[in-house]
């Protein structure tokens, strides 16, 4: 009976979450999508074919090419799931006020915006990462794997953030004041254009303290094989990373659902 209880508690998870991802996934248009694509792509391999042949930078035995394009794929990817909580306060009156009188799990609001995003990422900066790896030559099952779990890991860790600003913030524009200052600051402390070598102890510093740093230098070894601090540390900050933010958000949001 205890386990018959349980799998159909998971079953009803399973549909909240895929209800909820899927009116997500309504939204977005498959054309802009493709579009999107090509521009990335060609930007990309414009910009950094063009200091390749100029100024022939290169980063731990990696062109420019996939130095930059494995940042701006994280830093995309990670902006994108921030927006997810200024969705939830814009929305807030809405289809998640609904949720409260409905008897609907907080964890599938949650997993069912993970989902949506892990999707349709999976059809925009997966394609794309997927094709750059290609034309630089670095693909192979290792490399693959490492890809897929650097970009899950940044919708679920850049997710939760974007859920504990919902939890704690109820005005729009103060949150979107603090998601637009916080995507400026994470992407100037990031290292996503230049070698963190290059800067000062102070600055390094800094860039160790940032969570995007670490997703950043695991798309980077997925691409070449080489990172900045050993890909084992790397791996141990993320899946840290990785209890510790979720839980909070989860445990806050579900507290500002509650009131």
């Amino acid at each position: 009976k205890n386990w018959m209880m349980y799998f159909l508690k998971l079953e009803k998870i399973f549909r909240e979450t895929w209800a909820i991802a899927l009116r997500d996934i309504k939204k977005e248009s498959l054309i802009q999508q493709i579009i999107f694509i090509f521009i990335f792509l060609a930007l990309i391999l414009l910009i950094g074919n063009s200091i390749d042949q100029f100024f022939g930078i290169t980063y731990s035995n990696m062109n420019y090419t996939s130095f930059l394009s494995a940042g701006i794929i994280v830093y995309l990817i990670a902006i994108a799931s921030l927006n997810v909580g200024l969705d939830l306060i814009l929305d807030s009156k809405g289809f998640i006020k609904t949720l409260l009188v409905a008897p609907i799990s907080r964890i599938s609001i949650f997993l069912g915006k993970i989902l949506s995003l892990i999707i349709t990422s999976s059809r925009t900066f997966l394609i794309i990462a997927f094709l750059l790896m290609i034309y630089l030559n670095s693909i192979n099952l290792n490399s693959i794997l490492l890809l897929l779990f650097t970009c899950i890991s940044t919708i679920l860790i850049f997710v939760s953030l974007g859920f504990l600003i919902a939890a704690l913030i109820k005005e729009t524009k103060t949150a979107q004041m603090i998601i637009n200052y916080g995507s400026i600051i994470l992407f100037l402390f990031s290292g996503v254009f230049f070698p963190i070598q290059g800067f000062s102890k102070i600055f390094q510093y800094m860039l160790f303290l940032n969570p995007l740093f670490y997703l950043i230098e695991a798309m980077r070894f997925s691409f070449s094989g080489n990172s900045t601090i050993p890909i084992s540390i790397i791996l141990l900050i993320i899946f840290i990373l990785l209890i510790i933010i979720p839980f909070f958000s989860v445990f806050l949001f579900d507290k500002m659902m509650r009131k």
